[in-house]
């Protein structure tokens, strides 16, 4: 049976946000609190989770991918999960991001 996604966004939904700006540096990610318990209660119960999330820091100049890519390392240390490979970050969503992610990760559509 193919995995059901949880699909995550990151900033305001897994980690504080600074005021009105996401975290730039590692240092300053922060989890909200029981994020990391709830996320080890889907683990067990079968599901994937994986980060959606766009990224104007990146759009904009504020960070690059380098810079992004570490915040996100720092973010699987803080969870003690490594999350699969997300969508590309971008400005802005796009409707069939969850569609992308549900192929790339061969998952089945979990309860409605």
């Amino acid at each position: 049976m193919a995995p059901r996604l949880l699909l995550l966004d990151r900033d305001g939904t897994l980690n504080r946000t600074l005021g009105r700006r996401p975290p730039n540096r590692p240092d300053e990610l922060q989890l909200l609190p029981g994020v990391r318990e709830t996320l080890q209660r889907y683990l067990a119960e079968g599901w994937l989770p994986v980060l959606i999330t766009n990224q104007a820091g990146v759009a904009f100049g504020y960070i690059d991918e380098e810079q992004l890519q570490l915040l996100h390392r720092r973010l699987e240390e803080l969870l003690a999960y490594v999350l699969p490979p997300s969508i590309p970050a971008s400005n802005t969503p796009t409707p069939g991001w969850p569609t992308t992610a549900a192929t790339r990760h061969v998952a089945s559509p979990g309860p409605a």
